[in-house]
C-alpha cells in the first residue's frame, strides 16, 4: 500500500523565493506539479540530506513527465518526479514574471 502526503510548497507565489521544506522520513519517491498563469519562470527542486549539521542544499535532476527528460531547472508548467528517501526536499523560484504558480508536492512509499 502507498502512503501518500500532500505539501503545498508554493500558494499562488509572484516573487522569487524558497518554500517551507518537507522533510521525507518514511517517503522515497515524489511528484510535483506546477501551475498557475506566469508567463516565464525558472524553478528548482533543491535536497538536503542533513540540514542539522551540513546544511548544504543541492539541485536535484528531476524527470518531466510529459517526455521523460531529465531537468535541473524547470521552466515549464506540469508534473516531475524524483526521488526523496531520507532527504528534505524544498522548491526554488529563482525568478518568476507574468503571473503566478502553484507548486504542489505528493509524496509516497
Amino acid at each position: 500500500m502507498n502512503v501518500i502526503q500532500n505539501f503545498k510548497f508554493f500558494d499562488e507565489a509572484v516573487a522569487a523565493g524558497e518554500s517551507n521544506v518537507f522533510t521525507s522520513h518514511c517517503y522515497t519517491d515524489a511528484t510535483i506539479e506546477i501551475k498557475g498563469d506566469a508567463t516565464v519562470f525558472n524553478v528548482e527542486v533543491q535536497a538536503c540530506i542533513d540540514r542539522e549539521t551540513n546544511p548544504e542544499w543541492t539541485t536535484l535532476c528531476v524527470v518531466d513527465e510529459s517526455n521523460f527528460n531529465t531537468l535541473t531547472s524547470l521552466t515549464a508548467k506540469g508534473l516531475y518526479s524524483f526521488s526523496v528517501m531520507g532527504k528534505s526536499v524544498r522548491v526554488k523560484i529563482n525568478s518568476i514574471s507574468g503571473g503566478s504558480l502553484t507548486i504542489v508536492g505528493k509524496f509516497l512509499n
